[in-house]
């Protein structure tokens, strides 16, 4: 299922650069009316900004056509910008024509030329740094940025460090850059990098907006951790992103762009919600006019995926189920393509299960790397398998991870190098963790994670507890643990009819007496459909059960985890998601019992 396809601005013939008239026409509906410009006595930043202006115009001249963009209603209206999320479009990022990449060349000797006639001018600093970026040659700008002495009284030059450093991937670094630029910038200056609010949806913002302010101190750090895309990658790739695209929307203020408007609230926002553009097309011109261009179409990365936390695991971290983690709505508020692994696919790394201990818990992670069912993984696009030269030696791996609900605990986590296939076990203290299975390979440049909330109550060592069901390969043996058959855990929720499989479970608490234990295994449909659920309801149909077992055995014969489990033939009937249920009854006590959603394919 493709979450992204790819987010397209369609503006429409008043937008096209060679319009600048019609476009100063919706200028009133931006919030800010660009700056005139002070009389500027600097050659050197005169040459520099005309320049720039030109290459723009150049780049616009050398653009691919397309005529597959105009048109339509809008998905979205931001101010002066129409966007159309267009699903289905098969653009995918292409060599850019030579004479752009010339006229960038020579626009990069100019602004060098300008910077010895201006050298303390952030402005050409930052065109220097941008430039040189968008010519693959961020080691150099990377360089540049960490010479420069130009501004540093405001966190300019950490910001442009900051934003070469995330782009070649030193994302611990990127931070480090990033956190001493916010620490230099005036008090407004850093509140604007700090909000929060453009990146969030409307439950988003209602969440935010009922924290008191020194709540989002403690809120905004929570959001950011659980934003972080694999914790198995140094650093928090997400965060230095928010702040790389921040630095770029300052470099394009008062600057012109391939759109030919003016800079405003709208284009920072779109920046700042999907990232700086990866390609750019022209529309065809729709006029008589040799000299028109048509309107000028950005692109952001096809593989952009909307990996922010959902608003139940910011209101509560710890009860957020697996699925509240995958994406739904059709449209994202702002998306992310990870450069080590552009196709991360959200709730596709394997199963989780908890196994309650007493005070502490064990927590089994199942996990094998996704298969790539994205739109553009069945059509030909030579550069989707360019690696970048920094991911394209890294092994794979695979990680477990908790991280506390609160701050009285530190992270607990294992990993596991060379295998994109297998299973991890982490014994924790009870209490309230977000957990994080993850596997990940930057060759395949493809990566899955599945995160929940975990709540395991601490309970006295006697009191019974069932842990969750985990699906395994073959039969539980007397006396196996559960690290033994955790290694034959299935890294999937899905069955086929006729496979053989079992569902293993540990008791805890148990054993201080002899006692009999009576299970009941049932299988049911999920979504029965509506007649049935009818039927139900009134009383005419009883469940639409599959399959029923009820057996007795006698308890175990000490304290201790005991791992149970039973072994089936799956049946061949209609496909479907269909629930699991485990009712555990021993005499004096409450029954136990834990549920498990299985789909039956075809």
């Amino acid at each position: 299922m493709k979450l992204l396809l790819d987010l397209v601005l369609g503006f429409g013939l008043i937008l096209a650069p060679t319009h600048a008239d019609l476009a100063a026409q919706v200028a009133p509906r931006v919030g800010r009316e660009p700056a005139s410009p002070e009389p500027d006595t600097d050659a050197g930043l005169r040459s520099a900004r005309d320049a720039q202006r030109r290459f723009e115009r150049e780049r616009v001249r050398w653009l691919p056509v397309t005529r597959s963009w105009g048109g339509g209603d809008c998905d979205e209206v931001l101010g002066r910008m129409c966007l159309h999320h267009r699903e289905g479009s098969d653009w995918y990022s292409t060599p850019e024509d030579p004479r752009i990449g010339a006229a960038r060349d020579e626009l990069l000797a100019e602004l060098a030329g300008a910077a010895a006639h201006s050298p303390e001018d952030d402005w050409i600093l930052g065109q220097r740094v941008f430039y040189l970026g968008e010519a693959g040659r961020w080691e150099e700008a990377a360089a540049l940025a960490a010479r420069c002495a130009v501004a540093e009284q405001d966190g300019w030059c950490g910001a442009l460090k900051g934003l070469a450093y995330h782009a070649l991937g030193r994302f611990p670094e990127a931070d480090q850059a990033f956190r001493r630029a916010l620490a230099r910038m005036p008090a407004e200056e850093r509140a604007h990098w700090l909000d929060l609010r453009p990146l969030l949806d409307a439950v988003g913002r209602g969440w935010w907006n009922s924290l008191a302010p020194r709540e989002r101190t403690t809120s905004a750090a929570l959001f950011w951790t659980l934003a972080d895309p694999l914790l198995l990658m140094p650093g928090n790739d997400r965060l230095t992103e928010h702040w790389a695209r921040l630095t770029v929307a300052r470099t394009r203020d008062d600057a012109r762009n391939p759109y030919g408007m003016s800079w405003g609230w709208d284009l920072e926002e779109l920046l700042v919600r999907y990232g700086w553009e990866v390609g750019w097309e022209r529309e065809e011109p729709r006029t008589l006019n040799p000299l028109a261009t048509g309107a000028v179409v950005g692109h952001w990365d096809p593989e952009s995926r909307p990996l922010l936390p959902p608003p139940a695991a910011l209101q509560d971290p710890a009860r957020a189920p697996p699925e509240a983690w995958i994406p739904s709505g059709r449209w994202p508020r702002t998306a992310y393509a990870p450069p080590y692994a552009p196709v991360l696919l959200p709730g596709a790394a394997g199963q989780l299960a908890l196994f309650p201990r007493g005070d502490r818990f064990v927590l089994v992670g199942a996990y094998a790397l996704p298969e790539d069912t994205t739109y553009h993984a069945r059509h030909d696009h030579p550069d989707r398998e360019r690696v970048p030269p920094r991911w394209r030696d890294q092994p794979s791996e695979a990680g477990l991870f908790l991280l506390p609900a609160d701050s009285e605990r530190e992270p607990v986590s294992v990993r596991r190098v060379g295998r994109e296939q297998g299973a991890l076990l982490l014994e924790a203290p009870a209490g309230q963790w977000m957990a994080s299975l993850e596997v990940l390979a930057p060759s395949k440049r493809r990566a899955g994670r599945t995160r929940a909330g975990v709540d395991v109550p601490a309970r006295p060592a006697d009191l019974a507890s069932l842990s969750d069901l985990l699906l395994i390969e073959g039969g539980v043996e007397a006396g196996e643990s559960i690290v033994e058959a955790a290694e034959r855990a299935l890294p999937r929720v899905s069955l086929a009819p006729g496979e053989r499989i079992a569902f293993a479970w540990e008791l805890f608490g148990l054993g201080y007496r002899p006692e009999q234990i009576a299970y009941r295994l049932t299988v049911e449909r999920a979504d029965p459909g509506l007649l049935r659920r009818a039927g139900q309801w009134l009383g005419l149909l009883g469940p639409a059960r599959v399959q029923q077992i009820e057996w007795e055995e006698p308890g175990p014969e000490r304290p201790g985890p005991a791992l149970r489990g039973v072994e089936l033939e799956i049946p061949d009937v209609v496909p479907g998601w269909y629930v699991v249920r485990l009712e555990v009854r021993t005499a004096g006590r409450d029954p136990l019992v834990r549920e498990l959603r299985v789909e039956l394919r075809e």
